[in-house]
């Protein structure tokens, strides 16, 4: 038999290692034994007595049931799912290995040269149940099946369905406790968020009413091209009642094209939202709409004056929410003007005013303006080919 078999009685040999050993052990010890196969082995495990039966002929005796299985110890295991192995031990078996921890080597060894047999080459374990008998020791030391009791066979395996549905209850409690508790988690989560949320909501709705109650339209910057051209950047807050109300208006790229005879200038350029000051622009102006329009003077002259009414209506003007809507052609936003008006107290008052038509711009200005549409919309489909 190998590994499973011992050379002598251990039952009624008390040698030294026995003498040197604890005595009152309270639970029989784990173990493991290899099969002959290279990295297989046999673990016996969470032995213990379950009851003790008295039989018709009056013989007393301990009823034992352990986990078993044999697995390859390169691989993943799940020992909750070792095999279930039962067997019956006279009274003074029992006492006797409780006393002497050492010698329970040679019983495990044995269950699991038995259980070796039922299992054949089999190597998986599902939770299968092996009732052995009563095991009687030989004189040469070895343990074998004597009797067979079909009523403890039967308890042995009403106590392991028992064990299982228990663990089975004991799992779903626990997976109901987790799903509570990852429920609860979740909630949580979601309240955190949430209230998080209106959190920086409220910030930002306090931001842009912050910006809204003091606009501003900057001139960030100009830049020469390559070829000569120079373009202008400004910064501005959209004051529109549209999604992108109170946030930051970009104006890039912005190029003075020229100006008619009645000193109107023409301007064409890009335009975008974004929401935060210091968000990250695409350079080549992705997201933006191209534009052009007219102005009453020079836009860096109404940046720098910084005259509170002209600088809302410039913003009203350049943020209006229709200027937005067609990202595939160049869109004319309108001529912004200023008009005057003396009031009966002899006070000059100044409006300003926005026509959208070309035809009531000067004919220099609508011919320029739609040669320029018509390049752009030649370029950009000659681009998307």
């Amino acid at each position: 038999m190998g590994i499973f078999s011992r050379k002598t009685n251990e039952i009624n040999n008390n040698n030294n290692e026995e003498k040197n050993s604890k005595s009152n052990a309270k639970q029989f010890l784990n173990r493991t034994f290899e099969t002959g196969i290279k990295d297989e082995v046999i673990e016996v495990y969470n032995l213990k007595q379950i009851n003790r039966v008295k039989h018709s002929n009056g013989s007393i005796g301990d009823v034992f049931a352990a986990r078993i299985m044999k697995y390859n110890q390169n691989h993943a295991i799940m020992p909750d799912y070792g095999d279930f192995i039962g067997f019956e031990l006279k009274p003074e078996v029992t006492n006797y290995l409780m006393q002497h921890p050492e010698s329970q080597k040679n019983l495990m060894g044995w269950i699991a040269y038995y259980y070796n047999l039922e299992k054949g080459q089999e190597n998986v374990y599902d939770m299968d149940k092996y009732f052995l008998g009563q095991l009687s020791q030989g004189e040469d030391g070895q343990y074998f099946p004597n009797i067979k009791s079909q009523v403890v066979e039967d308890y042995f395996n009403k106590y392991v369905d028992k064990y299982i549905k228990a663990q089975e209850e004991k799992m779903e409690m626990l997976n109901q406790e987790y799903k509570k508790r990852t429920e609860h988690n979740e909630f949580k989560a979601r309240i955190r968020y949430e209230e998080e949320s209106k959190r920086r909501e409220k910030f930002r709705q306090e931001e842009i009413q912050q910006r809204l109650d003091n606009p501003y339209f900057n001139n960030v910057g100009k830049y020469e091209a390559q070829d000569g051209k120079v373009y202008e950047q400004y910064d501005g807050i959209n004051i529109s009642e549209g999604d992108n109300k109170g946030n930051i208006l970009r104006i890039r790229n912005l190029e003075k094209i020229g100006k008619d005879g009645s000193g109107t200038y023409l301007y064409s350029g890009y335009i975008n939202n974004t929401p935060n000051e210091d968000d990250v622009e695409y350079a080549d102006n992705l997201g933006s709409v191209a534009v052009c329009f007219a102005l009453y003077r020079r836009l860096e002259d109404i940046a720098n004056d910084r005259n509170p009414e002209e600088t809302k209506s410039i913003l009203e003007f350049l943020s209006n929410p229709e200027n937005f809507k067609n990202p595939d052609k160049l869109n004319y936003i309108g001529h912004f003007k200023s008009d005057f008006e003396i009031m009966n107290n002899g006070e000059l008052k100044r409006k300003y005013v926005v026509t959208k038509d070309l035809d009531n711009s000067s004919s220099a200005i609508a011919t320029r303006v739609k040669a320029m549409q018509r390049n752009y919309e030649y370029t950009h489909n000659q681009n998307e080919r």
